[in-house]
């Protein structure tokens, strides 16, 4: 056996340390790949809801010549949606309370990165 964790494993991990509802690894263009979430929750629907405001996050970078997009952060009344690029192809998404701490889920963003990526190439593989 690999001593790559899978890539649920590691949601796994990730949602309790960053006590979020849901957490997904998805492909660029919105297909879910692997989620760890609380009950009642559609990963897959958020997935490929989530990675609609990824491409407007890109867009609006291009746009005002910043470059591409590495994270995007939406802040809504009812809790908070992260998006962060893994690189061209992964996606990874959190979805949290509003009073989650955000410097703590980019932290872990960032930790679990690599992470992730070896991961979620073993899924492809």
């Amino acid at each position: 056996m690999s001593t790559t964790e899978s890539l649920a494993t590691l949601l796994g991990r990730l949602q309790v340390a960053g006590g979020v509802d849901l957490v997904a690894v998805v492909s660029s263009d919105g297909f879910l790949i692997e989620a760890a979430h609380n009950d009642g929750m559609d990963a897959e629907e958020f997935a490929a809801v989530a990675t609609n405001g990824l491409m407007v996050a890109k867009a609006i970078g291009l746009e005002i010549g910043r470059g591409t997009v590495d994270s995007a952060i939406f802040e809504y009344g009812g809790g908070t949606v992260v998006i962060n690029a893994l690189d061209d192809d992964l996606v990874l998404i959190l979805l949290a309370s509003p009073d989650v701490n955000l410097g703590r889920l980019r932290l872990l963003a960032r930790r679990y990165r690599d992470e992730l990526l070896a991961a979620a190439g073993t899924v492809a593989n």
